[in-house]
C-alpha cells in the first residue's frame, strides 16, 4: 500500500514598479494517492487478486488582474459635460454641453451605479485603477478497482469526476464565475482467447456540466 502527499505554495509579487498599489499571486497544488490490494480481515482477501487505486488532485489560485479605466467624473455624473470639449477638422473647439439633473434618464442614471468614482489623478488615459480579484479551482478524484478472474479474465472499473470553477474579469462589471463539472465512468472486461488474441469489452458514460454565471441578470440592472 502506498501513500502519496504533495503540497505545493507559491507566492510572488508581480508589480511593475511604476503602480503603487500592492497585488499578489498564490497557487496551491495538492495531491494524494492510495492503492494496493483490497483485504478486508476476516472476510476476505484479495492478494494477487483485487487491487484499489484512489487519487486527489487540486488546485487553487489567487491572482489580480490589473485595471485601468477612464470613469465619468462627478461633474460629469451629475450632466456637466463641458470638460468634454467637441472639435472641428479646423481644430477649433468648443465646450461640451450641460445637461440638467431632471433631463437626465433613469436608464443613465441607473447604469452609473456601475462605474465607480476615479481614484488616480494626473493619468492623461485613465483616471480609475483596481486590481481585481480572478480566483480559479480545480478539484478532481479517480477511484479504480481491477480484479483478476481468473488466469484468462480480468476486469477493472473507474469512476472520475473533476470540478473546475474560473472567475473572468470585466470592465467596470462584475466577474464571469464559469463552473465546469466532469463526470465518466469507465467499465472494462479483458478474455485472453490464445496468448496472441485478446477480446475486450468496454462501457464508459460521460456526462458534463457547464454553467456560466455573470452578477447582473438583465433588467436587473436598471433597477
Amino acid at each position: 500500500m502506498a501513500v502519496f502527499s504533495n503540497i505545493f505554495r507559491m507566492m510572488r509579487w508581480m508589480l511593475p514598479l511604476w503602480i503603487q498599489r500592492e497585488g499578489s499571486e498564490t497557487f496551491q497544488y495538492v495531491r494524494r494517492s492510495l492503492g494496493g490490494p483490497v483485504i478486508i480481515p476476516h472476510f476476505y482477501n484479495g492478494h494477487n487478486r483485487t487491487f484499489f487505486f484512489f487519487t486527489y488532485e487540486g488546485n487553487c489560485r489567487r491572482t489580480s488582474v490589473n485595471q485601468q479605466f477612464l470613469v465619468p467624473t462627478v461633474a460629469e455624473r451629475n450632466g456637466d459635460l463641458s470638460g468634454i470639449p467637441t472639435c472641428d477638422s479646423s481644430g477649433h473647439c468648443v465646450p461640451g454641453p450641460v445637461i440638467a439633473p431632471a433631463s437626465i434618464s433613469s436608464t443613465a442614471k441607473a447604469l452609473l451605479q456601475y462605474y465607480p468614482l476615479l481614484n488616480v489623478d494626473g493619468q492623461s488615459h485613465y483616471n480609475y485603477e483596481h486590481f481585481q480579484s480572478t480566483p480559479a479551482s480545480t478539484d478532481g478524484a479517480d477511484v479504480r478497482l481491477d480484479q483478476t478472474i481468473n488466469s484468462k479474465q480480468s476486469m477493472y472499473a473507474r469512476f472520475s469526476r473533476k470540478n473546475i470553477t474560473s472567475n473572468f474579469a470585466h470592465p467596470l462589471l462584475p466577474n464571469d464565475i464559469d463552473s465546469i463539472h466532469n463526470r465518466s465512468l469507465l467499465i472494462s472486461h479483458t478474455y485472453t482467447i490464445t496468448p496472441r488474441l485478446l477480446n475486450e469489452f468496454r462501457f464508459g458514460f460521460t456526462n458534463v456540466i457547464t454553467n456560466v454565471n455573470f452578477g447582473i441578470r438583465g433588467a436587473d440592472a436598471l433597477q
